[in-house]
């Protein structure tokens, strides 16, 4: 655009450039006439090159007229041309521009309300963790204080028991001992060490009332119960080696009893010695 402008100056430059020649050349020609016309005369020949100069002046100033006004129409309609687009192209950066700004901005608004729902899903899930976690350690403190109760429960009816046994009534302590044993079971775990010490008051019960048959495998859980939690060579594997002994000798095994016997006192003395009670009682089972 702006070298179409700068084509059509100098085109109108030279235009009057031309004109400016023609006229100097005519009012030179114009004196010399003039001068042999006071000498000699007019020449008609002088006459006709004047006319003609003086037509080519006319028409080159028409030209140069209508070259002017068209140089000023190209100018004109470049002028509005460069300004009209400017313009659109403005107007259509302005339109992207806002766009983009739509664009963030909506972008932005999503990302925060993502934030946002984020935040209180998070404030939700803690809030749920919260009471969970109040919930379990209220259930664990319900279920400590329960087992406790229980665990006292369970030691009064071993107390009770053994008062029947003591008073000569071994029967009346079974149905003790087994519900003591219940208890056990459920609050501290089968395998547990007191699981067995009530298993082996449980066999003493029926040995009292000579159902030593009944006490073999109450003796013989108890058994493996200590030798798992306490290891083979403890005192009270020893005791309850003894223990099953005795059910047996009762029921005429002398020979599973002795071995029985042979193998509690050997841990014994290891264990405590000689003159400890506990030896000594299971020495008297092997005489």
């Amino acid at each position: 655009m702006e070298k179409q402008l700068e084509l059509a100056k100098r085109e109108l430059n030279d235009l009057e450039a031309k004109i400016e020649s023609a006229r100097a050349a005519a009012g030179a020609s114009t004196s010399e006439a003039g001068t042999a016309e006071g000498a000699s005369g007019a020449s008609s020949e002088m006459d006709a090159t004047l006319a003609a100069w003086e037509a080519e002046e006319e028409e080159m100033a028409t030209q140069l007229a209508a070259e002017r006004t068209e140089a000023v129409a190209i100018m004109t309609a470049l002028q509005t041309q460069e300004n009209g687009g400017k313009g659109g192209e403005g107007d259509g950066m302005k339109h992207d521009l806002d766009e983009q700004v739509k664009r963030y901005e909506a972008a932005v608004e999503s990302a925060w309300s993502d934030v946002q729902r984020a935040k209180r899903q998070a404030e939700e899930t803690e809030a749920r963790f919260d009471r969970a976690r109040e919930f379990a350690r209220r259930t664990a403190v319900e279920k400590e204080e329960m087992e406790n109760t229980l665990l006292d429960v369970a030691s009064d009816l071993e107390n009770l028991a053994r008062n029947y046994r003591q008073h000569g009534s071994p029967a009346m302590a079974v149905p003790l001992y087994v519900s003591a044993l219940a208890i056990f079971e459920k609050t501290l775990g089968p395998e547990h060490p007191q699981v067995a010490s009530n298993l082996v008051n449980l066999g003493n019960a029926f040995c009292d009332q000579q159902k030593h048959i009944e006490a073999v495998p109450v003796y013989l859980r108890a058994l493996a119960i200590d030798e798992k939690a306490l290891g083979h060579d403890h005192p009270e594997v020893a005791m309850d080696l003894s223990n099953l002994g005795i059910a047996y000798r009762a029921l005429g095994r002398p020979d599973i009893a002795t071995g029985l016997f042979e193998r509690a006192h050997k841990l014994m003395l290891a264990a405590v010695g000689p003159d400890d009670p506990k030896t000594q009682a299971i020495l008297r089972n092997l005489g």
